[in-house]
């Protein structure tokens, strides 16, 4: 779908999370390539995408771990318009990259990741954030930055998903140093364009609340669910089955050079929802392919026919 080899706009112009797409008021698909800074590829539909190498978003830098304005990746568009586009951005404070913040100078011990809310009110040519910084910020640990204390974070967001009450629905991935062990939050709101309206569930109800740690730490972190099961739970699942073994990062000689893949996600082109959050018995399975390694910017965006069949019983 992408060959940074001839599409990239920039060496930076790269896959780096999860795919995620939708149609905006002109019945275009906008497929978004997430990076700090980030681009779109466009076209009629999903089959039929070019590169647009004007950037939608470019990360601020901002040394200031409370203004959660350092390194942004939006994750996760949602529109009910195709005009209106809010998204739950990925943000890295990236201590390393800034004088004084970081000790040992290492990414990995001076990193902390959280959520913030970005819009774009022009149909997804632009996006900033939906409030002057540091109101934008929606979730995260409840302790502030501490250098070398890492890595720390709230990352990754999952599509957001409208469920049958009209409540909005996400998965977050939880990161703790010195637990070795990632699990999945779930997030619930009634208001996108609010970003301390998302709860998380607490096992018996959406009452979880996240509060900014630079300016209330200690709060209670956001609960696990279904770990053993596919790492996150809406309702209910089933358990996980393999589709097709890939070369992760972690399972392949070496990590920097090794080719492997990751940011596994689910599309449909015939999927008649605006955010293409349903799929049917056919869809894609697309996913980033590292070809040098995963310290290394030649990355390209695949995918590959699924075909689910239901069970006999």
């Amino acid at each position: 779908m992408f060959d940074w080899t001839t599409d990239a706009c920039e060496p930076t112009n790269i896959p780096d999370l999860a795919t995620r797409a939708f149609r905006d008021s002109t019945g275009k698909v906008q497929l978004l390539l997430s990076h700090a800074t980030g681009h779109r590829m466009t076209g009629p539909d999903l089959d039929h995408l070019t590169i647009d190498c004007t950037p939608i978003w470019t990360s601020a830098l901002n040394a200031d771990p409370g203004q959660y304005q350092d390194q942004t990746w939006i994750a996760a568009p949602y529109t009910e318009d195709g005009k209106t586009i809010y998204a739950i951005a990925h943000h890295e404070y990236q201590g390393h990259t800034h004088p004084g913040q970081c000790p040992s100078a290492d990414y990995f011990n001076c990193l902390v990741t959280s959520l913030t809310l970005y819009v774009s009110k022009n149909g997804g040519d632009s996006y900033a954030p939906a409030l002057d910084p540091p109101a934008n910020y929606v979730a995260g640990m409840p302790e502030p930055y501490s250098p070398d204390d890492g890595p720390n974070g709230l990352r990754s967001p999952t599509n957001i998903v409208k469920g049958p009450d009209g409540a909005l629905y996400m998965f977050a991935s939880a990161m703790r140093f010195g637990s070795q062990k990632q699990a999945m939050c779930l997030l619930r709101t009634e208001d996108i364009s609010d970003p301390r309206a998302w709860r998380w569930w607490n096992r018996s109800g959406f009452v979880g609340e996240f509060s900014d740690p630079e300016i209330a730490s200690g709060g209670p972190l956001c609960r696990e669910v279904a770990y053993l099961q596919i790492g996150a739970q809406l309702t209910t699942w089933s358990q996980r089955r393999l589709i097709t073994e890939m070369p992760l990062p972690w399972t392949v000689p070496d990590a920097g050079s090794s080719l492997s893949v990751l940011y596994p996600s689910l599309l449909d082109p015939e999927s008649t929802d605006r955010n293409f959050t349903t799929t049917g018995t056919t869809a894609y399975l697309y996913y980033t392919r590292n070809n040098a390694g995963h310290a290394s910017l030649d990355r390209d965006l695949v995918r590959v026919p699924v075909e689910f069949v239901l069970d006999a019983g």
